[in-house]
């Protein structure tokens, strides 16, 4: 079942509530008491109006220095704005930032009042807001939006917490496929379909313990016919497992026999259309195992430690590369997706410094983005890392925001430049109106913070001209461009074209991604 949706009314503190009549002394007194009090509620002929610690202060301080001689004798009613910005507190919190969102620029971000229509008020923060609305991001992407069970992500992130108990409890995995529930689709349309998926799910739920997660997976027997069921014989694994068995075998061998690449796609400047920079993703081509997704590989790669070397890798071919395009006169800025396990090692600057020397490039040539793939576990270390790459003219931009481990408070902590938000919040931002006010939220917060942002995964039109609507800076995806070798990238996409006249695009970084197609 889909948890109930938190409200404006959940967030916040009761606030004190003071008459119209208290002096402006006893005000300033209650405020220089309590430092932690961040804004009081004057109810001034019947109305509600909130005068918030800066707006006391800008009275008392303004007026060439003369403001609290001034109001030293005045009361609350004389020192509270003219009008009050005030929401319900049943208001869901997408709606609670479209409506902050429509405040002017310079009160966007002040704190608001909830007004209920039986108890005391509340005084929201609207940083509570927006953390409010990461968890939902969060939420969102590890859970399915119709069902609200557990997608396959969130089996990823819980399934290793499960394996790992302490307790003697057994954990079993399910597979569980639908007869013929292709034909309730055809027969009597989606909405019937999604219907019975959501019936389903809540009799799945029903009978299962709260801590079991939803989710999904690959079993033995799972083509094997409908009506039955099957057990997992460990003496005979599926192709899967099988498939994982040699990826992890023949992993370590990949870097000697050379059989990784870049494919560098394309990304656009919204505003201009214009080509600055591309995107580079690894590509494993193996001999027995055919293509290689990074999905597959990746997260081995971090299990075994691998990662470094790979990560190494990477970061010398594409500085390499970039040196090309600059000596050949069509100089491209390229980013290098980083692992929070590179970033745990302490070692990155001197990485990739030691490599941008060795091939000449400059430092305004090279970007990196932090990918979500495990939790940074020692974030001073990170912190300080990051903000020497930024401080030697590299760019830090955080990569698919609003999955995994991002949040608002990763924002605020970590030293960046750019911001990309995932493809599953760009997906229906020109068909969900709900959708292009959560991405609106973010864009806001990035640019708040001094950020480029970035749209990943954008495949049509329609997207592209929400985005431009929104403020967003860069777009990545099929419309653009797909990836393309680097020899190959000269002629489909020139530098200094732009959208109208390629079939390509552009943007300002380009990073070794762990999903194959943006």
């Amino acid at each position: 079942m889909k948890p109930s949706a938190p409200t404006l009314g959940d967030l916040g503190f009761e606030a004190m509530v003071l008459s119209g009549c208290t002096p402006s002394r006893q005000i300033e007194a209650l405020f220089r008491e309590d430092r932690g009090l961040r804004a009081v509620v004057v109810e001034v002929r019947g109305d509600l109006c909130l005068l918030t610690r800066d707006q006391l202060d800008h009275k008392m301080t303004g007026r060439l220095g003369y403001g609290r001689a001034l109001n030293a004798r005045v009361t609350a009613e004389a020192l509270v704005p003219c009008s009050t910005f005030s929401l319900p507190p049943s208001l869901d919190l997408r709606s609670a930032a479209a409506a902050l969102l429509g405040r002017p620029e310079e009160s966007r971000y002040q704190d608001v009042l909830v007004v209920p229509a039986l108890g005391a008020p509340r005084v929201v923060p609207v940083s509570q807001v927006l953390e409010g609305l990461s968890d939902v991001f969060r939420h969102a992407a590890l859970h399915d939006p119709l069902t609200g069970l557990a997608n396959r992500l969130g089996l990823e992130e819980s399934g290793h917490a499960l394996l790992a108990g302490t307790t003697s409890a057994r954990t079993a995995a399910l597979y569980v496929d639908l007869d013929d529930f292709k034909v309730i689709n055809n027969t009597f349309g989606h909405r019937a379909g999604d219907k019975v998926l959501t019936a389903f799910a809540a009799r799945l739920e029903a009978c299962t313990r709260p801590a079991a997660p939803g989710g999904c997976g690959h079993a033995a027997g799972q083509h094997e016919g409908k009506s039955r069921l099957g057990r997992i014989d460990p003496s005979q694994p599926a192709s899967r497992f099988a498939r994982q068995a040699l990826i992890r075998r023949r992993l370590p061998q990949a870097l000697a026999s050379k059989a990784f690449s870049l494919h560098y796609q394309p990304l656009m400047d919204i505003p201009t259309g214009a080509c600055a920079a591309v995107e580079a993703l690894l590509r494993w081509q193996d001999p027995e195992l055919g293509a290689v997704s990074p999905s597959e590989f990746i997260h081995m790669a971090e299990h075994t430690g691998l990662i470094h070397a790979v990560g190494r890798w990477v970061i010398d071919q594409a500085c390499a590369q970039a040196r090309l395009w600059a000596e050949a006169g069509t100089p491209r800025a390229v980013s290098v997706n980083i692992s929070p396990l590179q970033l745990a090692a302490g070692n990155l600057v001197t990485v990739i410094h030691e490599s941008l020397q060795r091939h000449g490039l400059p430092p305004s040539l090279l970007n990196i983005e932090i990918t979500e793939s495990a939790a940074i576990t020692d974030l001073p270390s990170a912190v300080a890392q990051l903000r020497t790459l930024i401080g030697s003219g590299i760019g830090v931009a955080l990569d698919d925001y609003g999955t995994a481990y991002s949040s608002l408070s990763l924002l605020r902590e970590l030293p960046l430049t750019g911001l990309k938000l995932d493809k599953s919040f760009i997906d229906t931002i020109d068909t969900d109106p709900k959708s292009a006010v959560l991405v609106a939220s973010v864009m806001a917060s990035a640019r708040a913070l001094g950020l480029r942002t970035t749209a990943e995964g954008v495949e049509r039109e329609t997207q592209q001209e929400v985005l431009r609507d929104l403020g967003c800076d860069t777009a990545q995806g099929y419309l653009i461009a797909r990836p393309l070798p680097p020899a190959e990238l000269p002629d489909a996409w020139p530098v200094g074209t732009t959208a109208g006249s390629a079939a390509g695009t552009t943007a300002d970084t380009a990073a070794v991604a762990q999903d194959p197609g943006r």
